[in-house]
């Protein structure tokens, strides 16, 4: 069965766009999905908004092969509190091989958007990103596990080929709070899980749903 497309939301509030400068760079809030940090970068240029997707992975200090690479579909949005709604969506290729690590559009134009979105000077940026593939990234461990002490572990589990040794398989999952997180361990092949593994994160994810 293939994966299902790692997909998450980044959004950012522009206030005061109208004061936006010419050809000035200003960014959003960064995030990080799938062990991959991104930010929304946003300028007035030529007479439009631009909005563009930038990843800002550092091949230094990552997890990553030397020869990582993502291919995602990006919709960026530019929202009013009126409901206006400006759009377009591609697909882009980031990677250790690639130059260029940021992609975006001329989304509006400057008069569309002090006539019709600009209300009290705020607008809502967003990025609606399906990653199609993704190699060379390693997941992030379920917890920072102490590979020294195995002889106090109370159980013994397997992700993927590799053994964690755990006082207590809740505390292994304590860090995982988000649907996004809980994503982000999961190997490509769900049959590599361990099943004591597999049923806690079906519970944490269920609790998730519930809320």
């Amino acid at each position: 069965m293939p994966r299902a497309d790692r997909e998450f939301v980044l959004k950012s509030v522009i206030e005061n766009v109208l004061a936006m400068k010419e050809n000035e760079d200003f960014l959003g809030e960064p995030a990080e999905y799938f062990n991959v940090p991104w930010v929304l970068v946003f300028r007035r240029e030529n007479g439009h908004l631009s909005l563009s997707l930038k990843c800002l992975l550092d091949d230094e200090k990552a997890q990553i092969a030397p020869n990582w690479a993502i291919k995602a579909e990006v919709e960026l949005a530019v929202k009013s509190a009126n409901g206006a709604t400006a759009k377009k969506k591609e697909t882009f290729s980031f990677g250790s091989e690639i130059p260029k690590n940021a992609y975006g559009f001329q989304i509006l134009d400057w008069n569309s958007l002090q006539n019709k979105y600009a209300i009290d000077g705020k607008i809502l940026v967003q990025a609606n990103v399906s990653i199609k593939e993704m190699a060379g990234i390693s997941k992030k461990d379920l917890r920072n596990f102490d590979y020294s002490k195995r002889e106090w572990a109370d159980a013994v589990v397997k992700v993927e080929g590799r053994e964690f040794h755990v006082a207590k398989l809740d505390q292994c999952l304590s860090r995982t709070h988000t649907i996004a997180e809980i994503r982000a361990v999961l190997p490509g092949n769900l049959e590599d899980l361990d099943h004591s593994v597999m049923a806690a994160l079906f519970q944490k994810t269920l609790s998730h749903h519930a809320i």
